[in-house]
């Protein structure tokens, strides 16, 4: 075959594959119609990640792997936001390389585990079954603030439930993670999640061999709850 030829077969093939794409993407959307009717596979996250979005499969089913048999443990789930701020200095030799420091929020939530992973479709929450909850926030620099110095926190009943993005480690598929690649952006927020269970959460408020005190307030006030 020529040259024209093959570039005609390769815009062929191509055509196709886009016509292939816009099919799926229509049947896509009746499958979602049919499970926001009611209609399910008998497979809970297939059924979430359908109707909120296939990215979130994996990682669905290996947090749903690490829960079990954890019953009775303390799970944590930890989600930060930051913000980069520059701090540019101009001399008379020229502009200083910037300073960045970045302006954290923490947001945790723990409990006691009382059973497996629950989702709710409708909302589309992922819920993490606990009788109490302990709500612990804060907002710090990271060249200054200590992140688990002067929490706030709030105990409240009820399980821990959560945006996918607030409780899944999805950092590949947040749009927000341009933040660690696109650096001259500075007002592009960099978002972590990620769940805790038994002695993973001790390891998360341990530093230099130490645990901190925001893990006993969160213990003492979930044992008063009980």
């Amino acid at each position: 075959m020529s040259l024209k030829e093959d570039i005609e077969g390769m815009r062929n093939l191509r055509e196709q594959a886009e016509n292939l794409y816009k099919k799926s993407n229509q049947e896509l959307e009746k499958l979602k119609g049919r499970i926001a009717n009611g209609e399910r596979s008998g497979d809970d996250i297939l059924d979430f990640s359908i109707a909120y979005t296939e990215e979130v499969e994996d990682s669905i089913r290996s947090l749903d792997s690490r829960l079990k048999g954890k019953t009775g443990e303390l799970v944590l789930v930890a989600y930060e936001k930051k913000k980069a701020s520059r701090d540019m200095e101009y001399t008379e030799g020229g502009i200083i390389p910037p300073h960045i420091s970045y302006d954290i929020e923490l947001r945790l939530k723990a409990g006691i585990l009382t059973g497996g992973l629950g989702l709710d479709i409708g909302k589309r929450e992922i819920t993490i079954p606990t009788i109490k909850c302990v709500f612990a926030s804060n907002r710090y620099d990271d060249n200054f603030g200590n992140k688990f110095f002067n929490m706030k926190y709030e105990l409240v009943d009820g399980p821990i439930s959560s945006k996918p993005l607030e409780v899944l480690d999805l950092e590949g598929l947040m749009t927000s993670g341009l933040g660690r690649i696109l650096d001259n952006i500075t007002d592009i927020p960099i978002i972590t999640s990620r769940v805790f269970v038994g002695k993973e959460v001790d390891d998360y408020f341990t530093e230099e061999g130490t645990i901190s005190d925001a893990y006993c307030n969160i213990v003492d006030m979930l044992n008063k709850g009980s």
